[in-house]
């Protein structure tokens, strides 16, 4: 499935993050039923991924992980909310990169 930016369609959306995040740009892209949100600065990041379908697989995250950041595993805090959003964040320098892969 391709990735679509509907950025422009989400003026919305992308104001409001803005006005949270006012240094910040943001990018929403969608695949399928999978919605990413992209906020970046200069020198932080968020991907948050969100699914009509309730549950964010792991194929999807690992998408946005590697096609929309470019980045690693071992590269980012991955947090899960209560209504099953992933939040992707860049580790900080002060944690190990080491995976923890543990429930």
């Amino acid at each position: 499935m391709k990735l679509k930016d509907v950025t422009n369609q989400c003026q919305l959306e992308v104001s409001i993050l803005k006005h949270g995040l006012p240094n910040s740009e943001v990018k929403i892209y969608e695949r399928g039923p999978v919605r990413f949100v992209y906020t970046y600065g200069h020198d932080s990041f968020m991907l948050s991924i969100s699914s009509l379908l309730g549950k964010v697989l792991k194929s999807d995250w690992m998408f946005g992980l590697k096609e929309i950041l470019n980045m690693d595993l071992l590269d980012v805090m991955i947090n899960v909310t209560p209504r099953n959003i992933v939040i992707i964040k860049e580790r900080p320098h002060s944690i190990p990169r080491v995976a923890n892969c543990t429930k």
